[in-house]
């Protein structure tokens, strides 16, 4: 049972790092043992952002059972529990906001997210709207945040996950019941060798933007 909170929660939705698990495209390129270790910097990275802003809890969703909660690196971690991507989302929603007045999702394939980007939707959220939500697009047709301060099944049922279709899906059935939607800027999942390649000159410039990532980077890609 999560403790009542006046602060919102912020939950990065991911896979467990092993083989075959995660980044099943990159790892075609990359390989397997690299593209899990690719998989848990991203985490990190994300993580060691979330871990400068105060008066939040923090929370990570994993795709494997477990009773209860553990905690990492700051973090309590707990399953997202069975089902496609829209089953998943709402039972985690469902369970922080009982305690939590809102909530904000993020996908854990953006390492290079930034500070100011985690900050406006933070700061969006803190705001307490009932009527406004957040969302931000991805550039293949998925969604990399959501923010809400309630949840319904409804709103992820429907859509055809995996597909281009997903960001607009979804979008549509939110706007039934949200009056104002925030669209953050595009930004790029690192799925494909492309997209790592893509990402790699951006931290060549910057390597401060995700340090865990450039570290493996670094290390296993040539």
């Amino acid at each position: 049972m999560e403790i009542e909170s006046s602060h919102g929660a912020v939950v990065i939705m991911a896979k467990l790092p092993f083989l075959g698990n995660v980044k099943t495209r990159l790892a075609s390129s990359v390989g397997q043992p690299i593209a899990c270790e690719l998989a848990q910097a991203f985490v990190q990275d994300l993580m060691q952002k979330l871990n400068s802003f105060s008066e939040v809890d923090r929370y990570l969703a994993i795709d494997f059972s477990m009773i209860g909660m553990a905690s990492w690196n700051g973090f309590h971690v707990f399953s997202q529990g069975k089902g496609d991507l829209g089953q998943r989302l709402h039972q985690v929603g469902e369970r922080l906001l009982d305690s939590h007045p809102w909530i904000v999702f993020l996908g854990a394939d953006t390492p290079h997210l930034s500070m100011d980007c985690l900050d406006f939707v933070i700061q969006s959220m803190r705001k307490n709207d009932l009527h406004r939500c957040v969302i931000g697009p991805s550039h293949d047709g998925g969604f990399y945040v959501l923010g809400l301060s309630s949840i319904r099944m409804e709103w992820f049922q429907g859509i055809s996950w995996s597909t281009n279709k997903v960001f607009d899906q979804v979008t549509s059935n939110l706007k039934q019941h949200f009056s104002t939607i925030d669209v953050l800027d595009h930004e790029y999942d690192i799925d494909t060798r492309q997209d790592l390649d893509r990402l790699a000159n951006i931290l060549t410039k910057n390597p401060d933007v995700a340090p865990h990532t450039v570290n493996v980077i670094r290390k296993g890609i040539s």
